[in-house]
């Protein structure tokens, strides 16, 4: 077709890319030099632009298209830094899109078109990090602080796009797991957390037809093997708090769980006006029932194994359980509860009302649960429990401040260990008498018996 390299040395094109009726190549026009060239049945082969005369104008990475331009990494500046580059096929429309990293290069790799726009990983002062482009300065923007796994040897870890969506390796808080990315920021997310590498061997990915995605796992139990991903399948969805104000707190799944421990740690804490106290994780117990999908949560720190009284916010954060495929969960599940011992009916009160479901129960060896008056966790409804109830009596808890009204506080640092609790406060005066001093501390005198009358003298008998 044409001698780009006049004489007896080599062009050698690479990354060839049709665009529309043009196909794109970078070829060498010099020794240790390439430069970017396009073919048209019409026009033959032509120079496009040669970035960086007497340098190599292309890295050797990705080539990609979207929004009918061509993407790809070039030299540019002094020294010569690697960035992101886009071309319309004219000299003038082929520039670079953005100094993603201004000292150094961000090395743009591993380029996918979703839609108008390209994704692809970048170094930043931060680390390696995924971003999109649509050839625009401002729409090229980093799409999550997830880290981008690399391998040992500091070649990347592959990525693969099935559909419109392209799959890689994401680190966040220490735990690597299989991410997914649309394009957008709201579409880039955590897909299945399940480790991908291991101290040699990079992830791998590779898309199956158009539908699924193949790609390479660790598991605890089986080592590194293959695993298959359909994104069609149903994300594990948030659990179902179940809690009757007893010594346990159960999270129920919509499906049987991977047995396995969770990489990241949930977070329990006590809640109220103007404080936030973390409660220590040592103090808690987390048990799997990986077949029936549940948590119990347990707390052997406190005495009894009872939580203080209080209001409390747990948070399961995104990937701390996943499904048998390795389907995580997907966002924070933040759940609010409460603890008031002697509340049988649950309604933040301690009243006449709670004293009738104990006396119901009471004297009752076994089988019995929180609502019919076992304060204590025991089974049973006894004279410990009645204590629990008469400490509280005439008494109630306020509802936890908003999630939002505790932020401010909550990032503060908090004790090593939980406060006592809170007092409850006493209700209002309530109309029924007859409640009122059920657990009265006077003492009740008892009324004296009247003296008895004398009886009068009996006359003697005459004779």
């Amino acid at each position: 077709m044409t001698d780009v390299n006049a004489g007896p040395g080599h062009s050698s094109p690479v990354g060839l890319t049709p665009v529309g009726g043009t196909l794109y190549f970078f070829a060498a026009n010099a020794p240790d030099a390439n430069a970017l060239y396009a073919y048209t049945a019409a026009t033959g082969v032509a120079l496009v632009k040669d970035i960086r005369p007497g340098g190599n104008d292309f890295t050797g990475g990705a080539v990609a298209v979207a929004g009918g331009e061509l993407f790809f990494t070039s030299f540019s500046g002094t020294p010569a830094d690697a960035e992101l580059w886009a071309s319309d096929g004219t000299a003038d429309g082929t520039r670079r899109v953005k100094n993603i990293r201004v000292i150094g290069s961000s090395s743009p790799e591993q380029l996918f078109s979703i839609g108008d726009a390209v994704v692809f990983r970048v170094t930043t002062d931060a680390g390696v990090r995924l971003y999109r482009s649509d050839g625009t300065a401002d729409g090229t923007y980093e799409l999550s602080d997830v880290a981008l796994t690399a391998s040992p040897g500091g070649v990347p870890a592959n990525m693969a796009r099935v559909g419109d969506v392209a799959y890689f390796a994401g680190t966040r808080n220490g735990a690597e797991s299989l991410w997914r990315s649309d394009g957008t920021v709201a579409g880039t997310a955590m897909v299945a957390d399940v480790p991908l590498s291991s101290s040699v061997f990079p992830p791998r990915f590779a898309p199956l037809g158009s539908g699924a995605l193949l790609f390479t796992g660790v598991d605890p139990f089986s080592g590194r093997e293959l695993w298959k991903y359909t994104p069609g399948d149903p994300p594990l969805a948030a659990p179902a708090l179940s809690f009757d104000g007893g010594p346990a707190v159960r999270f129920r799944f919509d499906r049987p769980l991977a047995d396995v421990p969770p990489r990241v740690g949930f977070t329990l804490t006590r809640v109220g006006p103007g404080f936030a106290t973390a409660v220590p994780a040592h103090q808690v117990r987390v048990a799997r029932d990986a077949g029936a999908g549940v948590l119990t949560f347990t707390f052997p720190g406190f005495a009894g194994g009872l939580l203080p009284d209080g209001n409390y916010r747990i948070n399961l954060p995104a990937g701390y359980a996943r499904d048998r495929a390795g389907s995580p969960l997907p966002a924070d599940a933040v759940f609010d509860f409460f603890v008031l011992g002697g509340d049988a009916n649950r309604d933040r009160r301690v009243d006449f009302a709670d004293l009738v479901k104990l006396a119901q129960s009471y004297d009752t060896p076994s089988g019995k649960t929180w609502a019919d008056g076992d304060f204590t966790g025991d089974g049973a409804v006894d004279f410990n429990d009645l204590v629990v109830l008469a400490q509280r009596y005439d008494t109630a808890l306020d509802h936890p401040p908003a999630a939002a009204d505790t932020a401010a506080f909550a990032a503060a640092p908090t004790p090593a260990t939980t406060p006592a609790p809170a007092p409850v406060k006493p209700q209002a005066k309530a109309a029924e008498k007859q409640t009122k001093s059920v657990f009265s501390t006077t003492p009740v005198a008892k009324a004296k018996p009247a003296p008895a009358k004398p009886k009068a003298a009996a006359r003697p008998r005459g004779r």
